[in-house]
């Protein structure tokens, strides 16, 4: 009798085995048809893409890093979060934040489940978590503990994408697989930007008096953005660029590097519409530090350039010649212009006042306004203002400077701190530059390095932060440059 029993069971769990696929399946077509009937269209449709990315980001989590890639571009489109005690601020947690988490998850039960090893350390990871960690401990001293903790949330998040870069990111196939993600998030970007100039969406729906969700595409100040802000859209065209660049130069075939040329020029005259100036600059400053890494191939660039430089002109004259205007205007050009329907430029007629709106200017008030904060404080020197504590005492929306991110937030330590992080990284890079194998993976390196100097050495010098709103512009390029870092310290173990 006992065996009659357990062959019974074992049928049972067999049939069972057999049916769970069916019963999940209706199950799921009854949630799905209550959901559709009970929730608005917008809704059911987020909440259905949301449980797709659960399954398949869990099958796959390195999946969910290139799908969190994908999704980096998108700011405008966001949940927004009003605080009571500071109305003006808002709060904003953005699309590639959800499946970042899921990500985040499923990499933690891969972990656990495999009991995986910890990951390689690289130079900087004792600089930055001690970064983060002090950022959180100052919300003891932070001017609102409410506005803190919600950046908090931004800082650990965006601190956790870098800790992910580095697990996906350890081999040169790997490496390659990133770039080419990157440059595709770059095509979507320089899409959007482009498709504004003609095209516009907005949508929201207040699911409180402090919480909106927002979905946005089309211009900011009648200047292209797509996805997102001017800025930002700009920063990470200039990262692709640079990693189309570095595709190119490790192609061997002619129809590969034709392609790889289109998709850069594309994107260069892409961040061009934006009118970004800080943009801009980072982009030349990269290219100078491109030339003069390489210099055996100083002619190939400079013909590279030239022709760039040239059908981006042809296509702006063609296509939307008033940019050239904007450029000019934007750096303070003021006499007469000759692509624009007005004849002189509006800065010539403005006031004082108005001009200290935008650019330099307004950031040198700003800034101002901070360090009186901490000059009539002087704790606050050592200490810093803590985490939110700029965007309170500026009513800015970030510091607009990665490294006055470092002095503002943290105090002089912060400034001790960016300047060693910034020694460690420039010796890093220039030892393997110099010194490491020629290899596929080679040229990706010196290309994400390129990007990272680009639009957090130069780009960052006037704009982005850390830990709020612009985060991810400088994590993402820190954290593709040190996992290049480590797949060449794996390659070069002789070094």
């Amino acid at each position: 009798m006992p065996f009659l029993h357990l062959d019974h069971r074992s049928r049972f769990n067999a049939a069972m085995e057999k049916a769970a696929p069916i019963i999940l399946c209706w199950v799921a077509g009854i949630t799905l048809g209550i959901s559709y009937l009970a929730m608005s269209t917008v809704y059911f449709w987020g909440l259905l893409i949301f449980f797709l990315l659960v399954v398949v980001i869990f099958r796959n989590y390195r999946l969910g890093y290139y799908i969190t890639l994908l999704l980096v571009p998108v700011d405008m489109t966001q949940l927004s979060v009003i605080l009571p005690d500071i109305s003006t601020y808002h709060v904003l947690y953005f699309p590639y934040y959800a499946p970042l988490i899921i990500t985040l998850a499923a990499w933690l039960f891969s972990k656990l489940e495999t009991r995986e090893p910890r990951d390689r350390t690289t130079p900087v990871n004792g600089i930055l978590l001690f970064m983060v960690t002090y950022m959180l401990v100052s919300l003891l001293w932070a001017p609102h503990f409410d506005l803190g903790s919600h950046l908090a949330v931004s800082l650990l998040l965006n601190f956790f994408l870098y800790l992910l870069s580095r697990d996906v990111i350890i081999d040169e196939s790997t490496l390659k697989r990133a770039a080419a993600v990157w440059i595709f998030m770059g095509m979507i970007t320089a899409t959007g930007v482009i498709v504004s100039q003609w095209e516009t969406y907005k949508w929201t729906d207040k699911l409180s008096r402090a919480i909106t969700i927002v979905v946005n595409f089309g211009e900011i100040t009648n200047r292209p953005s797509g996805f997102g802000s001017t800025n930002n859209m700009g920063g990470l065209l200039v990262t692709s660029i640079f990693l189309t660049i570095g595709m190119f130069m490790l192609s061997k075939k002619f129809a590969k590097k034709f392609i790889l040329f289109l998709i850069g020029s594309y994107q260069l005259v892409a961040m061009i519409v934006t009118a970004s100036r800080g943009s801009l600059i980072g982009f030349i400053g990269g290219l100078v530090l491109l030339i003069s890494i390489h210099p055996s191939n100083q002619n190939k660039f400079v013909k590279y350039s030239f022709l760039s430089f040239f059908l981006l002109f042809v296509i702006i004259l063609v296509a939307k010649p008033s940019y050239i205007d904007r450029i000019l205007v934007g750096f303070g050009y003021s006499g007469e212009l000759y692509f624009s329907d007005v004849q002189q430029s509006s800065i010539s007629s403005t006031s004082s006042s108005s001009t200290d709106t935008t650019g330099l200017a307004y950031r040198k008030k700003i800034w101002k306004k901070a360090f009186k904060e901490m000059v009539n404080r002087p704790y606050k020197l050592v200490l810093g203002l803590g985490i939110g504590g700029f965007i309170t005492y500026s009513e800015a929306i970030y510091t607009h400077s990665v490294p006055f991110s470092f002095f503002f937030d943290m105090g002089l330590a912060g400034a001790l701190l960016f300047i060693f992080l910034a020694l460690i990284l420039f010796n890093n890079f220039r030892y393997y530059l110099k010194r490491a194998k020629h290899t596929e993976a080679y040229y990706l390196f010196w290309a994400a390095v390129v990007a990272f100097v680009a639009e957090v050495g130069v780009h960052g010098i006037i704009d982005y932060d850390f830990y709020s709103y612009t985060a991810r512009m400088f994590w993402l390029p820190m954290a593709f440059s040190v996992a290049a870092l480590n797949v060449m310290m794996s390659e070069n173990p002789e070094l």
